[in-house]
Order: C-alpha cells, then structure tokens, then sequence
C-alpha cells in the first residue's frame, strides 16, 4: 500500500496541466471524545496532498491522498475526495463540506481499505488553512475523533 500511494502522490505533483490548486497536508493531532484503550497516540502526524478543482461559485470540490501514523502508532493511508461549500470570504476563509475516502488501519477490518464519508470545515487565511474532520462513533472498534490538518497552497 505505502508504494501505490507514494506513486499516486508522484504522479499527482508532476503533473503540470492543472486548473486547480495543490495543496500540501500535514497531518498533526486528533482529539479522542472518549477514552479507550489503545488509543494513546493523538499525534497523528503524516504528509498528504490535496488538489482543489476549479471552483463553482461557493462549490470546492477537491482530492486527496494522505499518510499518517494512527491512534494505535501504525501507518494509516487515505485517499478520496470531497466537496467544500464556502460561507465566507473576505480576510478569513470558511468553509464545510464533506469528504469520501477509501481508509487503511491495520487494527481495523484486517488491513484491506474501508470507505468512510466524514464532515469536515476549513478556515484559512491566504495560503494556510486549519482542515477539520469529525469522526464519529459509527462502529464498536471506533472512537470519535476530532482530526486536524494544516494545509498549506503551493501553486
């Protein structure tokens, strides 16, 4: 899995036709809601891309890969997409949406990637931007989360 999504995450950054806009992710903290054992780790860091498609009036819709080390200090993998509806733009952004990803966790569903639809927001300002996702308790091995992930534009 690590070498498919590097090579997906390769290809995505070569790439010079572009309408959109990347962005690079930097995985940093989740907050869990509950305890439970196991879930020591809130220090998720990792590294992702995102790629924002050209934009339909207040409609962002957007792309993703991402890596990250898990809630159980293993290395989780993400890729999916989304749409972000903006509801303010002036010196500060804002932004919610949902996003659909197909996830990997060793601890979870034996390795083989999951799908998951998670609420999101973003608040930004120019090239920097906090993304907030919500996971919530939708299985008796999970536990809600509250995941954050700077973004930074690069093009």
């Amino acid at each position: 899995m690590e070498r498919t999504f590097l090579g997906i995450m390769f290809l995505l950054l070569a790439s010079s036709a572009h309408a959109g806009q990347f962005a690079l992710l930097l995985n940093g903290h989740a907050i869990h809601l509950r305890e439970a054992p196991g879930f020591e780790n809130e220090a998720n860091y990792g590294l992702g891309l995102q790629y924002d498609f050209r934009r339909n009036g207040r409609t962002l819709p957007f792309g993703f890969l991402v890596g990250f080390q898990d809630s159980h200090r293993d290395p989780s993998y993400a890729a999916g997409g989304g749409y972000r509806w903006r509801l303010v733009e002036r010196f500060i952004d804002f932004d919610v949406g949902l996003t659909a990803m197909l996830m990997t966790r060793r601890t979870f569903n034996g390795g083989e990637p999951f799908p998951a639809i998670l609420p999101m927001a973003m608040l930004g300002v120019g090239r920097v931007a906090l993304n907030v996702l919500y996971v919530p308790d939708v299985h008796p091995e999970f536990v809600p989360v509250v995941f954050l992930q700077m973004r930074y534009a690069i093009d």
